[in-house]
């Protein structure tokens, strides 16, 4: 079994909306993901400019990290919009090292920065802090439901 983290492309997209229904549409998520918006989802995420993503792959996908690079006053910064991995896959490792190989590949390419946008006090939110992601001082998420 070859465990390879190759770039996120095109070609992966179907495979990869699979994986993200599977997880999202479960415990503790519960969402509603369709195949067809999962597959809009990534496809609109890998069409943002300065797109940066690779997947975990053995003898499938088991798991993508997907984001863009943004510039700032202060240099880039990197907006993490999803990472995931195969329910049955979880808690062994490869979330971690997908994080760890997409930070390597940030500072090579001069990111300061790491930004995501979590659900509170849920498993991935202690994934994150594990990792060295601590709450902003200085910014919060607000939402106006319409």
């Amino acid at each position: 079994m070859l465990r390879q983290i190759k770039p996120f492309t095109a070609e992966y997209i179907d495979d990869c909306a699979w994986l993200f229904l599977e997880v999202f549409n479960s415990e503790p998520w519960n969402e509603k993901w369709t195949f067809a918006n999962a597959v809009l989802a990534l496809q609109q995420i890998l069409n943002t400019p300065n797109f940066i993503g690779f997947i975990w792959q053995e003898d499938m996908i088991l798991g993508f990290v997907l984001g863009c690079c943004e510039p700032t006053d202060t240099g880039k910064r990197f907006f993490l919009k999803e990472i995931c991995v195969k329910n049955n896959q979880q808690r062994q490792g490869i979330g971690s090292q997908l994080l760890s190989y997409l930070t390597q590949y940030l500072v090579e390419i001069d990111v300061k920065l790491i930004y995501l946008l979590t659900r509170k006090n849920s498993n991935a939110e202690f994934f994150y802090s594990k990792q060295g992601f601590v709450q902003s001082s200085i910014m919060t998420m607000m939402v106006k439901h319409l």
